[in-house]
């Protein structure tokens, strides 16, 4: 069995229609920031409603297959409760908006609040494939961690982007809710 290289998906701010997120390293060096759909379940339940919920925390490996709809190559997490196909991916090569994550997980480098999405997907998207393919080079199996709020600080440290305009904890109050 390949040894696990782990990403770190953190939760952070919780719109009405979309989840925003920071993907890290195992140590917590920063890769890129995240969207999902919104959490439409209780924190107890890991029922989802495909394509209209983030998924459940959890642990997920990935595997790097051809994506039909997308037309292009894309990191899919595997066994995922309630959801046969997600995808760490974008849509739009500028940005990327709530309605458009489809159950996907959409990636960018910075949250735009004002237009309320996350921008400069496909520089993320290069950077999580550089990651993957870094891992393979070192025969590692890349895994995604995903979880909400303060409890999952890899080694209880957590890092900013680098040039990001928009700190997440800027955000006013009535743009997020927090767990």
């Amino acid at each position: 069995m390949r040894e696990k290289e782990m990403l770190v998906l953190r939760r952070q701010t919780y719109w009405h229609d979309c989840t925003i997120g920071t993907l890290t390293d195992s140590v917590g060096n920063p890769v890129c920031m995240t969207m999902e759909p919104t959490w439409r379940g209780s924190r107890h339940s890991r029922t989802t409603v495909m394509g209209h919920t983030a998924i459940p925390t959890g642990t997920y490996r990935t595997n790097l297959c051809f994506d039909a709809l997308l037309h292009y190559q894309c990191l899919h997490l595997t066994n995922v409760p309630g959801c046969p196909s997600v995808a760490m991916c974008f849509h739009t090569k500028d940005g990327s908006k709530p309605h458009q994550t489809k159950g996907d997980i959409l990636l960018g480098m910075q949250v735009d609040s004002d237009r309320g999405m996350i921008t400069d997907a496909l520089t993320a998207f290069e950077r999580l494939m550089e990651f993957h393919r870094q891992c393979r080079t070192k025969r590692r199996q890349l895994w995604v961690k995903v979880c909400d709020g303060e409890g999952c600080r890899p080694n209880g440290v957590f890092g900013n982007l680098p040039h990001h305009p928009t700190d997440l904890r800027d955000l006013f109050d009535y743009e997020l809710q927090t767990i």
